[in-house]
């Protein structure tokens, strides 16, 4: 909405600086590259910009949306790992020093650190206009588990817009509040890695 942002400058320590903006409330994502973005914003926009446009209000009446998302998750592919007697049986050929080491187990890790997510996303907003005022109010509500153990986000919306056109549409006044909460939850990296390799007995 007009607003620079230096993503990775200190805009947000999450793993995705744009997480603060809630999908339902961007009305348009225009990309800018090469020269068309070194032109407006100087050597800021090097790399490409991205101008993003939320919704404001387009109706003589107060308009009400609300929508709601369900989605799962799961591992669609997982790597093929030794069983524990398959483990036992290839270090009785390999390495038969080490099996008084061996346990009598049948742990799948990869198994154990993954699971079958779920998620739910609800989105409220109104919007209107009168005269030449325009206005839209929402808020969102993000809940999604992670397919590894421990791992999910949380993020709480809200927003809100107001424009109003003066002195016989030679100025306007507009007025662009948004406001964020984001807890996200995520495993160090390794974690999936060190399951193939873990001892299944």
């Amino acid at each position: 909405d007009g607003v620079p942002l230096n993503i990775g400058g200190g805009l947000s320590s999450g793993r995705n600086p744009l997480n603060f903006l809630n999908p339902a409330d961007i009305s348009s994502i225009t990309v800018l590259k090469d020269a068309s973005a070194t032109a407006i914003y100087g050597s800021r926009g090097a790399n490409g910009v991205l101008l993003i446009t939320t919704k404001s209000g387009s109706s003589n009446e107060p308009a009400f949306s609300v929508s709601s998302n369900y989605s799962s998750s799961t591992v669609v592919k997982r790597p093929d790992m030794l069983t524990g007697d398959q483990y036992r049986a290839a270090a009785a050929v390999y390495a038969p020093a080490n099996l008084p080491l061996l346990g009598t187990e049948n742990t799948d890790w990869v198994d154990r650190v993954l699971r079958v997510s779920g998620g739910a996303e609800h989105n409220l907003a109104v919007s209107g206009k009168r005269e030449d005022m325009r206005y839209r109010l929402s808020m969102g509500v993000l809940d999604q588990n992670g397919i590894l153990l421990g791992t999910g986000a949380k993020r709480l919306t809200t927003s809100a817009t107001y424009s109003d056109l003066l002195l016989n549409d030679r100025l306007e006044l507009r007025a662009n509040f948004k406001g964020s909460r984001n807890d996200d939850v995520y495993t160090p990296g390794g974690v999936l890695g060190s399951a193939t390799f873990m001892n299944p007995t």
